[in-house]
């Protein structure tokens, strides 16, 4: 049998079968023109659409009735109460006739009574045990299929037992049947991970700084058989022993000057011995050389100093070069952070006071030369000389600045594991190869012309390698998410509930020492326990974790809502 439901006095009714529609059209609560929609339809309809409504006829005047009409009119059943003795079961076809109208109206007074009786003790009834039924709910818990099933069985009898429960009734059971839906998607609701994680590589990546000093392996090979050529030539045997320095940092101007003195020395005692003529033509091309500057007032007088210049004046004049070279670095060093044109003087005064340096070294290498002229023997105090002076300045200084030792195999091939990026240029500033001549330490610079092989390689080392160095200390754990939620719901005059608890998130903020903020990953609880505050957690384990911007949280399933 199709049901129906109804809206009367703006309020929604039902659903109610035909049988229970056609009494209440009966009873003239249903009309016509009342909304009514059958059962799976989404558009109410008039009640004529489903239901037959007896025709009224208005009468201009009243028909005067003779006195059999009106007494047979007094005994005729009214087709309202005629209905309801049938409805009711009180009577049938062949029976409903022989009731007469007052005899209709007292049997149906009855029943009724009767009826309204029964619905009160239903209401009575169900009251108290939803009641006693709540208690034994909560006991059993909400949770459960018992408890949850309890409440819609009990109130789903007594709604089955009395097919015309009023409408209070019905929706106390509707009331309870969605309570029991809403407990079922509490227990299928599903905690999406938090979102707004990301890879952390990529960030990774961005934070590692790799120092311009280390970012490639170097490797090359040392061959110093141009040296041990000129060595035989003297009879003096080459030292096997061969070191490499890397200098910290490029070599300072002074120290370059040193080294370029030492090669000069070392050239002119292993050189063949030059007549009165070639002496001559070293030092007239030596005089051309002078560093004129222009600009400055008392570089034209020094010149003019060195174009009188004798043989056995040499001496005289490498003190003076080297004079003037020192004040020059002063007067530079007093008027640099002055600004203007005297800060540009002093640019100019430094570059030459740097000139006259390497000009003083060419001097005391035409020195040596006339020293070795007038006596060969001299070729060993030149050497022993400048060891004792400039050379173990040079040594002291290679010592002080923590030069790192790169070692050198016995074919002199050598391998730098982390260093700048290097060729035969740039090499010449920040290596040095050393070897001794009877005692005595030499060093050359990348690029002399005592080595034969000066190629080197450089090839970048991969970021993986200092990824995998980074030290990534824990500061902080942090545990999100274990908040109450609640769906709150009215079954008839009561408010019940169903509470859960959010799942628990675990986060750690990682920091490296240097670094003025931290990042926030998500891990299991294992690995927060594995890694307590403060200590470092590998590079490996980082990779496989989400970076999140804050610690967070799952965001609340429907139909929970968060506790108060």
């Amino acid at each position: 049998m199709r049901q129906f439901t109804l809206y009367i006095d703006n309020e929604v009714r039902g659903p109610h079968t035909e049988a229970e529609i056609q009494e209440l059209i009966n009873l003239g609560t249903v009309v016509a023109d009342t909304p009514c929609m059958p059962e799976g339809a989404t558009e109410w309809l008039p009640a004529s659409q489903f239901f037959t409504f007896a025709a009224k006829i208005k009468l201009s005047k009243r028909l005067e009735a003779n006195e059999d009409e009106l007494a047979l009119e007094a005994s005729r059943l009214n087709p309202d109460d005629r209905r309801k003795l049938m409805m009711y079961g009180l009577a049938d076809a062949a029976t409903v006739d022989q009731i007469n109208q007052t005899q209709a109206t007292a049997i149906l007074a009855e029943h009724e009574n009767n009826l309204n009786q029964i619905n009160k003790r239903n209401k009575i009834i169900v009251g108290i045990v939803f009641i006693l039924t709540l208690i034994a709910t909560l006991s059993l818990g909400l949770f459960t299929d018992t408890g949850g099933a309890f409440v819609g069985k009990v109130v789903g009898q007594f709604i089955k037992d009395d097919p015309k429960s009023p409408d209070s009734m019905r929706r106390f059971a509707n009331e309870t049947q969605r309570f029991q839906e809403l407990r079922t998607e509490s227990q299928n609701a599903v905690f999406n991970k938090p979102t707004g994680g990301q890879s952390i590589q990529p960030v990774l990546n961005a934070r590692l700084k790799i120092p311009a000093t280390t970012g490639y392996k170097v490797s090359g090979k040392i061959d110093l058989k141009p040296l041990n050529e000129m060595l035989k030539r003297w009879s003096i045997k080459p030292d096997s022993d061969i070191k490499l320095y890397l200098l910290p940092s490029e070599t300072p101007a002074e120290i370059s000057q040193k080294i370029t003195d030492q090669a000069a020395v070392l050239e002119t005692i292993l050189a063949p011995v030059a007549d009165i003529a070639t002496l001559e033509k070293i030092k007239s091309d030596l005089i051309t050389s002078f560093p004129l500057e222009s600009t400055i007032t008392e570089s034209t007088a020094l010149q003019t100093e060195i174009k009188n210049l004798k043989i056995n004046g040499i001496k005289d004049g490498i003190e003076r070069v080297e004079y003037a070279a020192r004040e020059a670095t002063r007067v530079a060093q007093e008027n640099e952070s002055k600004g203007g044109p005297v800060a540009e003087d002093a640019k100019i005064r430094r570059q030459w006071g740097n000139n006259l340096r390497a000009f003083a070294g060419k001097l005391r290498d035409l020195e040596n030369r006339c020293q070795i002229w007038y006596n060969p023997n001299n070729r060993k105090k030149v050497w022993s000389e400048f060891n004792s002076g400039p050379g173990s300045e040079l040594a002291a200084w290679i010592l002080s600045t923590e030069a790192k030792l790169i070692p050198v195999n016995e074919t002199g091939e050598f391998t730098i594991p982390e260093c700048a990026n290097l060729d035969k240029n740039t090499a010449a500033n920040c290596l040095l190869v050393s070897t001794r001549i009877n005692g005595d330490s030499v060093f050359l610079a990348w690029g002399s012309r005592f080595l034969a092989s000066q190629e080197i390689q450089s090839t970048q080392i991969s970021r993986e390698v200092f990824l995998a160095r980074e030290e990534y200390k824990v500061t902080t754990h942090t545990v999100t998410g274990d908040r109450s939620l609640v769906i709150r719901y009215r079954v008839g005059d009561r408010e019940l509930s169903i509470r859960r608890n959010s799942p628990k998130w675990y986060f750690m903020n990682v920091a490296r020492v240097k670094d003025s903020d931290s990042l926030v990953v998500l891990v299991t609880p294992e690995l927060q326990e594995k890694y307590p505050v403060g200590s470092t957690i590998p590079y490996s384990v980082l990779l496989d974790l989400e970076l999140f911007p804050r610690p967070t949280e799952s965001i609340i399933p429907s139909p929970f809502t968060a506790a108060e």
